[in-house]
């Protein structure tokens, strides 16, 4: 069933592969934050979100560097 979801405002379709690994990536710097207490992985991710949300670049730091590295290893289209 959820390979059959759609979202209702766009057609494109995205790598799995880079949503998820971008998804790791804030994860990861949420928990670094939470273990060190250092607010540079809190500002990293708050950029990212910025970027993402108010700008027209196809791409946030996160993501480019997730499409990057998905192209580095090889590995197929997920969708």
């Amino acid at each position: 069933m959820m390979k059959n979801l759609v979202c209702p405002i766009s057609s494109e379709r995205i790598n799995g592969h880079v949503v998820r690994l971008t998804g790791l990536m804030m994860a990861t710097l949420l928990a670094l934050f939470l273990l060190t207490g250092d607010p540079s992985f809190i500002l990293a991710a708050l950029v990212d979100y910025m970027v993402r949300a108010f700008t027209d670049l196809p791409y946030s730091p996160a993501s480019w560097l997730a499409a990057r590295i998905v192209a580095l290893f090889g590995w197929p289209l997920k969708r």
